[in-house]
């Protein structure tokens, strides 16, 4: 850093900007005055990082830790500029400046926590910014309404320290400081009165500190009912997920329950010709007119009906599996559908899944059976109360032959 008296830039007016801080904006320059004249170790210049030199221009292509400290430098010189009014980009980009030249922030830009970490040279009032600033600091900062944004991060998790406090701020604390010592009009600041001015400015300090602490107050309190809003906000999506888990946990097990009857051997296909799908209340209301076409009754209640009155059987009450016995029911079943469609022995055992030689036999018992119930006129034998309080006619259909001509 060096004092507020500096050169003007070779090449450049110095009307064109008129002040040395690069920011180019004449409150800083009148804000810097008033610091000088009552808070002299204040008054200080940071260097704005120079530019690398471009990798076309250079022989050997610098790499590893080099490239990086390039890199780094570019990004400090880049969010800098960012941070600083637009005039400070025109400023830097100025091709009248000489190559090298190195242009001036005064040190009102930067936050005071910032300008604490400095290093002092010598006696000199002078200093060097840090390259970066640690996280803490930065969130520090950050909440004390200094912008910070991802783009300002280096690899290694620091920050570019940033000359980002507003002219408004700086032209604030350059009025209170006049203010106190309005009576004082000399261009320097005798050391009889520097103990009154730090007085005052440690006054200054503990104003801004109570200011600070308030906000901290405020800001907690916010973070609190932003955390209770936060904790209802998961409380309600943990309910939900926990009503979504339940469902999905019933869905599993009916699933399994399917699984457990795939492997069983259950048919569960809701189209084609199976042995469940003949049984199956479903599939016949679903296909209305596959009684009548494999078995020749009206529909399937008929089907049902017919067997009982004629035969006292019925159909299983659960979905049989391919080792389960085949069913009294099952064998007339087979037998009208051997008889009504003229199929093969051979194709009822597929889809039964037994042998030809297995189904023959079964078939052929019913058969006959089924010869002499197709005697008897439908008004008598189609429905269950045919039977009456008797038993089901299984034994010989004669007898149920004789019965309905003794009516007759």
């Amino acid at each position: 850093m060096e004092g507020s008296n500096g050169k003007r830039k070779k090449g450049v007016s110095h009307t064109d900007y008129g002040t040395k801080c690069i920011c180019s904006d004449p409150r800083c320059a009148a804000a810097s005055k008033k610091i000088a004249k009552y808070e002299p170790d204040g008054d200080a210049f940071f260097s704005l990082p120079m530019n690398p030199k471009p990798e076309s221009e250079m022989v050997n292509k610098p790499t590893g830790q080099v490239k990086a400290s390039r890199d780094a430098r570019a990004k400090r010189r880049e969010r800098m500029l960012k941070a600083l009014p637009p005039a400070a980009t025109i400023r830097a980009n100025d091709p009248r400046y000489k190559k090298g030249t190195q242009f001036k922030i005064h040190a009102s830009h930067f936050p005071r926590q910032i300008r604490y970490l400095v290093e002092r040279n010598g006696s000199r009032p002078g200093a060097n910014l840090p390259l970066s600033i640690p996280a803490e600091l930065k969130n520090e900062l950050h909440s004390r309404g200094f912008a910070y944004t991802d783009a300002d991060k280096f690899d290694d998790g620091t920050f570019v320290p940033l000359p980002n406090v507003p002219i408004s701020e700086v032209e604030s604390y350059a009025g209170e400081l006049e203010e106190a010592y309005a009576d004082e009009h000399e261009d320097t600041i005798q050391p009889a009165k520097r103990q009154k001015t730090r007085s005052a400015r440690d006054e200054f300090d503990l104003r801004r500190s109570e200011h600070i602490a308030a906000g901290a107050v405020a800001r907690e309190k916010l973070a609190k009912q932003r955390e209770k809003a936060t904790a209802e906000a998961l409380q309600n999506r943990i309910d939900e997920l926990t009503s979504q888990n339940l469902k999905l946990r019933k869905r599993v097990d009916e699933l399994k329950t399917e699984l457990i009857k795939v492997k069983q051997g259950h048919e569960v296909f809701e189209y084609g010709l199976s042995r469940s799908n003949f049984l199956s209340n479903k599939w016949h209301e679903a296909n209305p007119r596959a009684a009548k076409h494999f078995f020749g009754f009206k529909d399937w209640k008929e089907t049902v009906d017919r067997l009982h009155a004629l035969f006292g059987v019925r159909p299983p009450t659960e979905i049989p599996s391919k080792t389960t016995p085949i069913s009294p029911f099952e064998k007339y079943l087979m037998g009208y559908l051997r008889v009504h469609t003229k199929i093969s022995v051979y194709t009822i055992g597929r889809i039964w899944g037994r042998d030809d030689g297995h189904v023959g036999r079964l078939i052929g018992t019913t058969v006959d059976a089924i010869g002499v119930a197709a005697k008897i006129p439908p008004n008598v034998d189609n429905t269950p109360e045919y039977a009456g309080d008797n038993e089901p006619i299984d034994a010989t259909m004669k007898e149920l032959v004789n019965k309905k001509r003794e009516r007759g």
